[in-house]
C-alpha cells in the first residue's frame, strides 16, 4: 500500500472534502480522488460515499480511519519529530583510532545523534542485516543484494614492543591480542609461551600494555598513539589490509546517512 494513498484518505476523511484535502497535501484534487480510488481497489472495499457537496465515510472507511490515524501518528513521532539517531559500527581498532578522531571536531555540528558500536566483522554484518546499525567499517569488501561497500583506506600492520625483539624470539614473548592472534602466528608459525587475550581490547590499551613491557602486539600503524613510547617494526611479510565502509544498498542514501558517510570518506 502506497503511504500517499493513506494520507489522501486521512485528509479527505478528516475534512469531508477532496478540495480541502488537496489543499493540505498540495496536490491536485484529481490526484487525491485517484489515490483514494486506488486504495479502495487494493483493499477491495468502498471507503467513501461521494456526493457533490460532501464526502461521507462508509463503515469500512470509519474503521480504516481510526486505525490509519494511529499509524500516521506513530509515523510522525518516529520519523519526523526530533533528532534522528544514527548507529555506526567498526572493528575495535578502527573505532578507537580512526572513527573517533575523525568525528572529534565535527560531532557538535552533526544534525543527528550518534551511537557507536565496536564488534567483530561477523557481528557488524549481522547488525547491518538486522537494521541495528546504518553502516560499518570492516576489513572486507561486501557487495550483495542488500549490502554495498566503498573503499576507505589501506591498513599497514606493524609489530610493537618495548624494545627490539629478534624474529626468532617472538614466540617467547607474551602476546597481546584480541581475536585469534593470527598475525603473530603467521610470523612465528609457533604458539606463544604466554599471552594476554582480551576480546575487543582497544588499540590504545594494547599500546599502553606494550609500553609497560607486558608483551608484544601486531597493530595497524595508523592506530598507534602519536606519542607511543616503544619500538615499531615494519612487517613486509604481512600483506597490507583494506578497510571498507559497508551500508545497506539504498537506491538513494538518506540525507543523514550520506552526511555521515561523506564525513568518514573525506580525504
Amino acid at each position: 500500500m502506497d503511504y500517499r494513498y493513506l494520507k489522501a484518505f486521512l485528509e479527505t476523511a478528516k475534512s469531508g472534502s477532496f478540495t480541502v484535502a488537496a489543499r493540505q497535501l498540495r496536490v491536485a484534487q484529481s490526484a487525491v480522488s485517484r489515490q483514494i480510488r486506488l486504495l479502495e481497489e487494493s483493499l477491495g472495499v468502498q471507503l467513501l460515499v461521494r456526493s457533490p457537496r460532501r464526502v461521507l465515510l462508509t463503515e469500512e472507511g470509519r474503521r480504516l480511519y481510526e486505525e490509519a490515524r494511529r499509524f500516521d501518528s506513530w509515523v510522525g513521532s518516529s520519523f519526523r519529530a526530533g533528532r534522528a539517531t544514527l548507529s555506526i559500527g567498526a572493528l575495535p581498532g578502527i573505532l578507537d583510532s580512526w572513527v573517533l578522531p575523525r568525528l572529534e571536531g565535527q560531532i557538535s555540528r552533526l544534525p543527528f545523534n550518534l551511537r557507536l558500536i565496536a564488534d567483530s566483522r561477523e557481528g557488524l554484518l549481522t547488525r547491518l542485516q538486522q537494521g541495528e546499525i546504518e553502516m560499518a567499517l570492516i576489513d572486507r569488501m561486501v557487495d550483495t543484494e542488500t549490502l554495498t561497500s566503498r573503499f576507505v583506506m589501506d591498513e599497514e600492520f606493524v609489530l610493537i614492543s618495548k624494545k627490539p625483539v629478534p624474529s626468532s624470539e617472538l614466540h617467547r614473548q607474551r602476546w597481546i591480542y584480541p581475536g585469534e592472534g593470527e598475525f603473530l602466528r603467521r610470523l612465528t608459525r609457533k604458539e606463544p609461551e604466554a599471552f594476554i587475550r582480551i576480546e575487543y581490547l582497544s588499540i590504545s590499551a594494547i599500546s599502553r600494555l606494550v609500553e609497560a613491557g607486558a608483551g608484544i602486539a601486531v597493530v595497524p600503524r595508523h592506530s598507534l598513539p602519536p606519542k607511543f613510547r616503544g619500538h615499531v617494526a615494519a612487517l613486509p611479510a604481512i600483506r597490507s589490509g583494506k578497510i571498507f565502509l559497508v551500508n545497506l544498498n539504498y537506491r538513494r542514501l538518506p540525507p543523514d546517512v550520506k552526511a555521515l558517510s561523506d564525513l568518514l570518506l573525506q580525504a
